[in-house]
């Protein structure tokens, strides 16, 4: 990671933004750092991992301080990242440990947010088989996460759906939704309630969570 840095910062210049003639060199560099993480992939995959994730947290910072017809050169790159880490949930489940704190720092970035990978890292954290310490953490991250974006509907809103779908992976649909109803008054508009329960029927695959949602519909939209 620290090598990574150094050499991103090594490109910003006093507004600490990278030009459009400098991006291009930028990518070569980036684009090298991931080649050697794949080189070491198949020796070294938890180094590999790490050097991996650097290279994505990077490139979505540094996605910030680009022109906006070029910032999304990195896109690639993040890709590229998330199907490492994707493979290595199958291929390596001994590094599941591994695999949960790095996609939980990836998903509390504040650049992965912004440019909407964040649930990109969720979704590969909920299929792991989470113990009840990274449990208790997920949900302290997830209650955070909540609580900064009160003044953020967009975001709210995606949060609520990623802690519905906490509950729904351990069979608590019943539980997930009773949260959601109480969190879910800060939505700033009727019809983005109604949406966000749109979505909760998509999720919910039980019988038993398909009836609790329709028992909530009908309580607040009668």
């Amino acid at each position: 990671m620290e090598e990574v840095t150094k050499m991103y910062h090594s490109f910003l210049d006093e507004f600490d933004f990278i030009d459009y003639q400098t991006s291009f060199e930028f990518q070569k560099e980036m684009n090298r750092f991931l080649d050697q993480a794949k080189r070491l992939y198949p020796i070294k995959p938890k180094e590999a991992l790490y050097l991996a994730s650097a290279c994505a947290e990077i490139a979505l910072e540094a996605s910030m301080n680009m022109d906006d017809t070029n910032h999304y050169t990195m896109d690639d790159l993040v890709k590229d990242v998330l199907e490492m880490i994707r493979k290595s949930v199958r291929k390596h489940p001994t590094l599941c440990d591994e695999i949960f704190e790095i996609c939980l720092h990836l998903y509390q970035n504040k650049a992965t947010q912004d440019f909407g990978r964040s649930d990109d890292y969720y979704d590969i954290i909920i299929c792991l088989d989470l113990n009840s310490k990274q449990l208790k953490r997920l949900q302290k991250v997830l209650e955070q996460e909540l609580n900064y974006a009160k003044d953020n509907p967009y975001r709210m809103e995606r949060i609520i759906i990623e802690i519905y779908k906490l509950f729904k992976k351990f069979g608590q649909s019943k539980k997930g939704i009773d949260y959601f109803k109480k969190e879910a008054i800060y939505a700033n508009s009727r019809n983005q309630y109604k949406r966000l329960i749109q979505i909760m029927k998509q999720i919910a695959s039980s019988s038993k969570g398909k009836n609790s949602v329709s028992s909530l519909v009908k309580r607040l939209f009668p």
